[in-house]
């Protein structure tokens, strides 16, 4: 996916398979601007989709050049 920070790799996953929910142990979020709103995205995005899990910020800086 191209933005305007640049080229961001992702694979992109089913998030049910059927009318299960996959299994998840941890989500990790960012590095990206806005971090909060991010995290907020994924925690409903899964909570949406009945997943369960922890979801927490990366430690990796965000870099803007």
């Amino acid at each position: 996916m191209l933005t305007r920070g640049g080229l961001v790799p992702y694979v992109e996953l089913p998030l049910a398979d059927g009318d299960s929910p996959v299994r998840l142990s941890k989500v990790m979020v960012g590095p990206t601007l806005h971090p909060d709103l991010a995290l907020n995205a994924a925690r409903e995005l899964l909570e949406s989709k009945s997943i369960r899990c922890k979801v927490e910020l990366t430690k990796t800086p965000y870099r803007w050049w």
